[in-house]
């Protein structure tokens, strides 16, 4: 099989790169032609906290694919992967920019071709956030959000990252035996069980015992519970050490109200990627926050995957996927419950059986769900099921979109 991959950023720019570039690596492991077309060049810098994307250099990418939302970029792209998709069995578009999602319909529809979309984000619900409300004219936002809700109709199947995403994608038209299921991963050898010998924890800066947050801090990152909880906790726990492992806009601000709460609190900034999987294996305690809104309740948290892998007992926001992901690994609290966060985390501090026995849960999890491998071979039978329905299509001569 040879598949066409249109990914609508430079790869290696964004933390969203995570997710494709762990799929497209086990695809090829299963070999699986891949070529991947993306704007920009492929970033193998070592500091990228993302993903070290030494192993996907030798792939094949296109110059000149402009997938950035420009002026006359939707027609240019749409000749570009017209071409290319001659010589490949199906095409692969992740998320729903337009300008990556209608050329691959417009060469479908041109080449008799199937069309995979790997839906793993509420883009527009992303756009609003990203996006000043000055800066964002309603046309553009209307315009994304319609091509968000009718690509589902117009694809051959779906893979989705959530409950809340395969919701949306029954709410607005798609068939339900089209929907696979592909909730976001870890690296099971990347991220393991274990604490480091003690002079790794040294050179990491790390003061036992330790609660940790990692992840992108952008604006639609939700670490500001995780600082607020610390000044609540060291009142109990005074040794107790709190770190935030990730760089983005909202850095400066999270110092600030850390300064505010009258609290110290570690922050990395950015750092490798494999880097992160040290920290976690360090921590005693692993946090992820977030608020109840449509955004997050389409999110498949990669914060939470990578915590079930390193079987670390998680203190999470009960909101979303992310019941589904924790389940009995970890401890549940309300949104916006910046107490009962504090609480929970105390608990675990004082408790080291509970937590070795919650880690040993969240381990069996990501073993048996929610690992990349898992998600790849979903993704793989929704190719196969796409291949067919053409197949089938094509001899009963009916129309081959949906």
């Amino acid at each position: 099989m040879r598949v066409l991959f249109l990914y609508p950023y430079a790869p290696g720019s964004v933390a969203s790169f995570v997710r494709p570039a762990n799929i497209i690596k086990r695809l090829l492991d299963n070999g699986i032609e891949v070529t991947l077309a993306a704007v920009g060049h492929l970033n193998l810098a070592p500091t990228d906290i993302n993903l070290s994307l030494r192993e996907f250099s030798y792939l094949k990418r296109v110059p000149g694919v402009r997938l950035m939302a420009e002026k006359g970029a939707v027609f240019h792209n749409a000749l570009i992967v017209n071409r290319l998709i001659k010589t490949h069995d199906l095409v692969h578009v992740q998320k729903c920019h337009p300008t990556a999602s209608l050329p691959a319909v417009f060469a479908s529809i041109m080449n008799h071709k199937p069309v995979h979309y790997d839906w793993d984000d509420n883009e527009t619900e992303i756009l609003k956030c990203a996006t000043p409300p000055y800066k964002r004219p309603y046309s553009q936002i209307g315009e994304f959000a319609l091509v968000e809700r009718r690509l589902v109709r117009l694809v051959d199947t779906i893979s989705v990252a959530s409950m809340r995403l395969k919701t949306l994608a029954l709410m607005y038209g798609a068939a339900p035996d089209r929907l696979f299921d592909a909730p976001v991963g870890a690296d099971l050898s990347h991220f393991h069980p274990g604490k480091p010998e003690k002079k790794e924890i040294d050179a990491l800066g790390v003061k036992p015992p330790m609660v940790l947050y990692q992840g992108q801090l952008e604006e639609f990152s939700f670490a500001e519970e995780f600082v607020q909880c610390a000044a609540m906790v060291r009142a109990e726990i005074p040794d107790a050490q709190f770190m935030v492992i990730g760089g983005g806009s909202k850095l400066e601000n999270l110092r600030r109200l850390a300064d505010d709460q009258g609290t110290h609190i570690d922050f990395t900034g950015y750092i490798p990627h494999q880097r992160v999987a040290d920290y976690v294996r360090a921590a005693d305690v692993c946090v992820a926050t977030f608020p109840d809104n449509e955004l997050t309740r389409c999110k498949s948290p990669l914060k939470i995957a990578e915590y079930l892998a390193a079987g670390k007992a998680i203190v999470a926001s009960d909101m979303g996927d992310v019941r589904r992901m924790v389940s009995e690994a970890g401890l549940l609290v309300g949104p916006g419950d910046v107490r009962s966060l504090a609480d929970n985390i105390i608990k675990l501090l004082r408790e080291p059986g509970l937590r070795a026995s919650l880690g040993e849960m969240a381990r069996k999890r990501s073993e048996q769900e929610f690992n990349w491998e898992r998600t790849t071979s979903n993704i793989v039978s929704a190719y196969d099921k796409a291949l067919a329905l053409r197949q089938t299509r094509r001899r009963s001569g009916r129309r081959l979109i949906p």
